[in-house]
């Protein structure tokens, strides 16, 4: 009988353990208990942080005033120009509406899938279950400080590109800011970092030339 070409059967081993977990996690409720883990990081990190001139950010997490959605909110203020409008209101003046730059963060489509994929390479190809677990451990922080960087990485793009709160980039920043965003915004770009932490994570460099041995064995 011909033997399962060791490829498919890690692809396979993959597809199934992805499938499982995904689905695993998504019915126990793992996607809102990281909204709140990571929504909680980047409260931390960007609540209340100063960009510019008057430039402030307002993080909300689910349930809170102003988020009754499942998602993690941060809001883009101009302080100056808020004071404006209650100062002109107080004067009895009409003013329009305040609308905010508002940024969503679905967690299970920014963090969660990609966590996933990371545990299921992991799990695929394990052949020492103890390095598997510090592999597993050391790179879910690692990609949970990485989707922390990456939500910043937002809030900077948004504040330099629109200029809210008087902020003038220059143009290096802008070009930065604005290359970064758009990479990491594409599918294959956050894959390609869960691809690459993997491959140096979980394997020695000696495990390179077995894990290859055991894919495209020899006649």
């Amino acid at each position: 009988m011909k033997q399962v070409n060791p490829i498919f059967l890690l692809v396979g081993k993959f597809l199934l353990i992805f499938t499982v977990v995904a689905v695993g996690l998504y019915y126990a409720g793992f996607n809102k208990a990281y909204t709140y883990i990571l929504g909680n990081s980047v409260k931390a990190v960007y609540d209340d942080k100063k960009y510019g001139k008057s430039g402030l950010t307002d993080v909300l997490l689910p349930g809170e005033d102003n988020n009754k959605t499942d998602e993690l909110r941060i809001f883009l203020l101009d302080t100056e120009e808020i004071a404006r409008i209650k100062q002109a209101r107080a004067a009895g003046q009409q003013t329009g509406a305040f609308r905010p730059q508002l940024i969503q963060v679905n967690i299970w489509d920014h963090a969660g899938l990609f966590l996933v994929f990371f545990i299921a390479l992991v799990i695929a190809s394990a052949t020492n279950w103890k390095r598997a677990l510090i592999t597993l451990g050391i790179g879910l922080l690692i990609l949970h400080v990485f989707f922390v960087w990456k939500t910043g990485l937002r809030v900077y793009f948004e504040f330099y590109h629109q200029g809210i709160g008087g902020v003038e980039p220059g143009s290096f920043w802008k070009g930065i800011t604005g290359f970064l965003h758009n990479f990491f915004k594409l599918l294959n770009a956050n894959l390609f970092i869960v691809i690459i932490l993997w491959l140096l994570l979980a394997f020695r460099i000696d495990d390179f030339q077995k894990f290859a041995q055991k894919l495209f064995p020899s006649e």
